[in-house]
């Protein structure tokens, strides 16, 4: 227990050493509220100073983040050690509300680590009792109660073992670039991704009631979370209800049929875990309907659109972000495997071509640029839309391969442990979250990247050593280029950053 203790100790420490050092260079270097910020914290100092009824037009988001500074302004009046630690004492500065987000991302990462714990420890407690169940019947009841103590030692060992990688897993993952950059800016990136996760925390606890409220609060912080918040509330139903399910193959009819029977069978354990998430739904419908849609503030350049080629983008960014996972012998073994199935079935090999076609077709005919993206050089994605796809009219398509390939190690990886019925609700959520935005925006891909990640196998210590190297580098380049690389707009005072 000792050893263990350390061992968590030592990355814990670098863990906030890291954080601390970076935090403090931000507000030393851009101490004034930048980009959104300049909304977001004047509209949290009112708050602050019990002004509730100001609100400023530009914001599109509902109001969760500035109520939790507002308590955590309350927290601040029997903790002065946090002005002193800050070096400003004024009433939610700016460096005091960057500050909340840091105590988000060690919630975060406090919700990484318990997540993964849970969903690998049942998966092994599953396959350790099916190990000791196969002559159960046989066994006399002297050798049934050794092997029973058998049972617990090695699931009490397996324990062990997991928590220690679902630690290191954690570890890596709250350091996830795109969410680790706004732990140190007036966002919502790190508070949306804490209640997100608490929810699905709370749910995987079958505590569906503080699932419920830490779903609304979700969705306080950012209204797309609806989405997971049914997301949480359909796993937690079909957890229910999929060993009856039959196979997709069977035909839809029987399918239908199965769904209804065993939804009639258990009415009462259902709808004790589908209430409190209807609820939710139920209240957002109402909020759609008073505010006449989705967006509150400014709807101009939040329009909903039908930019089909989202999903692409986030399957390449997946990539991306899991380069060390994906470049693997086992990686190039399912390439090798998929190529040699095509070559030897020609319904496969057109199957293929005609996905490849399709999704030339919805480029073609669903592709939405945003005017920020073309307008706005802070952003990465300015440069990766101007260096790489409006480099020719051909690229766009020439890389439909590559999502195609992606989108098949996303889903060898999740149907590696998940049901195929999981997969589809994962990812049918993942489209709607991220298709309806016109704004090739990387910050709306961060919580789709955790929960798809979170479902992987456990990644090999080699394979979360690399990833931690990958996220290392694109952390440091990203943080030094903001702090260090400035640059000037001629027609506009003030100093420009690089940001994602």
């Amino acid at each position: 227990m000792a050893a263990e203790t350390m061992l968590h100790a030592l990355p814990i420490s670098l863990m906030l050493g890291l954080t601390a050092i970076v935090f403090s260079l931000f507000n030393s270097i851009q101490p004034d509220p930048y980009m959104d910020e300049i909304f977001h914290v004047p509209q949290a100092q009112n708050y602050c100073s019990g002004n509730f009824s100001h609100w400023n037009n530009k914001i599109t988001t509902l109001p969760g983040l500035y109520i939790v500074s507002y308590i955590l302004s309350r927290v601040q009046d029997y903790a002065p050690f946090v002005s002193r630690f800050l070096d400003d004492d004024q009433r939610c500065s700016t460096a005091f509300l960057r500050f909340g987000n840091v105590i988000f991302m060690l919630l975060n990462f406090w919700l990484l680590y318990e997540i993964s714990f849970m969903i690998n420890v049942r998966e092994m407690e599953v396959a350790i009792k099916a190990k000791y169940a196969k002559n159960d019947g046989k066994r006399k009841k002297k050798e049934a109660v050794k092997v029973s103590k058998q049972m617990a030692e090695e699931q009490a060992e397996a324990k062990i073992t997991i928590r220690i990688h679902s630690f290191a897993n954690a570890f890596v993952l709250v350091f996830f670039p795109i969410l680790y950059f706004f732990t140190f800016l007036y966002y919502t990136d790190q508070g949306s991704t804490a209640t997100v996760l608490l929810t699905y925390w709370f749910s995987l606890q079958e505590n569906h009631i503080n699932a419920s409220l830490t779903g609304a609060v979700a969705v306080c912080f950012r209204q797309t979370n609806i989405i997971w918040v049914a997301f949480i509330g359909g796993a937690s139903l079909l957890k229910e209800i999929e060993e009856e399910l039959p196979d997709l193959s069977d035909g839809m009819m029987h399918f239908v049929k199965t769904v209804f029977h065993t939804l009639s069978q258990r009415v009462s354990s259902i709808l004790q875990k589908a209430i409190p998430y209807a609820f939710i739904g139920i209240l957002f419908c109402i909020f759609i309907i008073k505010n006449n849609g989705i967006v509150v503030g400014d709807r101009s350049s939040h329009q909903a659109c039908l930019n089909i080629p989202q999903i692409f983008y986030f399957t390449g960014f997946t990539m991306a972000c899991s380069f060390p996972l994906f470049v693997s012998t086992s990686a190039f073994k399912i390439v090798y495997y998929k190529v040699k199935e095509l070559t030897k079935s020609k319904i496969k090999l057109f199957i293929t071509i005609f996905c490849i076609f399709i999704g030339v077709i919805v480029i073609s005919r669903f592709t939405y640029v945003h005017e920020y993206l073309l307008a706005d050089n802070r952003h990465y994605t300015f440069y990766l839309w101007r260096k790489i796809f409006q480099r020719h009219w051909s690229v766009k398509y020439l890389c439909m391969p590559c999502y195609f390939y992606g989108a098949s190690l996303i889903y060898h990886h999740l149907s590696a442990r998940n049901s195929g019925y999981f997969i589809i609700l994962l990812l049918l959520c993942t489209t709607m979250v991220t298709v309806p935005q016109k704004l090739l925006e990387f910050r709306y891909f961060i919580i789709p990247y955790l929960l798809i990640r979170l479902h992987f196998q456990l990644p090999s210590y080699f394979s979360l050593a690399m990833e931690f190297i990958l996220y290392g580098l694109i952390n440091g380049t990203t943080i030094l280029l903001f702090l260090y690389k400035p640059f000037y707009w001629e027609n506009e005072s003030g100093i420009q950053r690089f940001m994602w």
